[in-house]
């Protein structure tokens, strides 16, 4: 049943690149749609950095400019940022405010706005932004660097493997 479901979204995601050249060819050359060590790490990287900010709404625009500019794997990228789904959102986002209040509180003590809600709005989206920073960037930067060296380590695993299968035959 799932392996069916992969199979049509896979022929459908071909069909949709066969009809749109133009967006395959670019996304291609910058690497979003290359399954390389480097490009996967990346887009593990720009995932985790995505999936772990307050970026609901935008996140798959984000998502595409993020690859295209680092030149990341757009799949990785994708898959790695349900990290923040409809289960894990509220939990993330309410550690994200409690950590920005905590360290920046005594920083944002004077008025932004004269209206009282929108200074405590304002205040209080500063601290969730914050304190989602403060997880996503080392979060983001540590899977770019263990998704970099497991794949690093799994490709050479493999040619190791596949070259004392050769020596071995007769």
């Amino acid at each position: 049943m799932l392996r069916d479901t992969l199979n049509t979204s896979r022929q459908r995601l071909r069909l949709w690149l066969n009809n749109h050249p133009r967006i395959k060819r670019m996304l291609w050359r910058n690497g979003c749609l290359k399954f390389q060590v480097q490009t996967v790490a990346r887009g593990i990287g720009v995932g985790l950095f995505l999936g772990l900010t307050p970026t609901v709404g935008a996140q798959t625009l984000l998502l595409v400019i993020g690859c295209l500019v680092l030149r990341a794997n757009l799949l990785s990228a994708y898959a790695v940022s349900w990290i923040s789904n409809p289960f894990t959102m509220m939990p993330l986002y309410w550690v994200f405010h409690a950590l920005g209040r905590t360290l920046f509180a005594s920083f944002f003590q004077f008025d932004l706005f004269t209206s009282e809600l929108l200074d405590t709005a304002w205040r209080e989206t500063l601290y969730l932004v914050l304190g989602s920073l403060l997880i996503a960037i080392p979060a983001s930067v540590a899977g770019y660097i263990i998704s970099s060296f497991m794949g690093k380590y799994l490709v050479q695993r493999f040619q190791q493997r596949k070259l004392k299968k050769i020596k071995s035959m007769p």
